[in-house]
């Protein structure tokens, strides 16, 4: 599990501007830097947001890139190529 700290980044990177994400509850976050991560033995480039403790996923970005994501009944995430 991704804990949200920039030592878990293979690259990590600046971004020419801050983006702000928009949570579900109104709340803000902003985010400078973005890096390489392994996922499930997938290399994936994420957004670090080191002020949020949780882990955000784009379901719909990973399934533009060609992977499907797959929740089960007790609560497994599986993340595979088509």
């Amino acid at each position: 599990m991704y804990n949200g700290s920039q030592r878990n980044f293979l690259t990590y990177s600046s971004l020419s501007e801050p983006i702000e994400i928009a949570l579900g509850n109104h709340i803000n976050v902003r985010t400078t830097h973005y890096g390489l991560l392994f996922l499930q033995n997938l290399r994936i480039y994420a957004l670090h947001t080191p002020t949020f403790h949780y882990s955000l996923l784009s379901v719909s970005a990973l399934n533009l890139e060609g992977y499907e994501i797959l929740f089960d009944k007790i609560g497994t995430c599986t993340i595979r190529r088509y």
